[in-house]
């Protein structure tokens, strides 16, 4: 297993094991169509994605980015939320280009329902200004 493999399933791991059912609840209630999540707290996600970022020192943008798309590819809301914080974490990096990678993220995954939810749309923003500063 590689170490982009290792990452996700550590990221998975902690993710299921920080659900907090009360927030799960209030997924399954606001949210009538289908919508996949964990039921993990907005903050504590954030948390995790800050927590496994360090495993990412010395990765290239690009590498970064291709973990995150896995990330993406997975549907749940709040590993949406830990992709697009490590996008975000390395808007010092953006070029114009980029932007171009994060419309895709948001089309790939709209059918999934994260890019929908007003965290991962409030990443998206913040992804999107970063780079149109690039």
């Amino acid at each position: 297993m590689g170490m982009e493999d290792r990452i996700i399933l550590d990221i998975r791991a902690e993710l299921a094991s920080s659900v907090d059912e009360r927030t799960k609840n209030n997924f399954r209630r606001f949210f009538k169509e289908e919508f996949r999540f964990y039921g993990v707290k907005n903050p504590d996600a954030e948390k995790i994605a800050k927590k496994h970022f360090e495993k990412l020192r010395g990765k290239s943008k690009g590498e970064v980015f291709r973990i995150c798309e896995k990330l993406l590819q997975s549907g749940f809301h709040e590993e949406a939320i830990v992709a697009f914080a490590w996008a975000y974490s390395l808007r010092k990096q953006y070029e114009a280009d980029d932007l171009s990678v994060f419309e895709r993220w948001v089309k790939d995954t709209s059918t999934t329902g994260p890019s929908a939810t007003p965290s991962a749309t409030t990443l998206w923003v913040r992804l999107s200004n970063a780079s149109r500063n690039a």
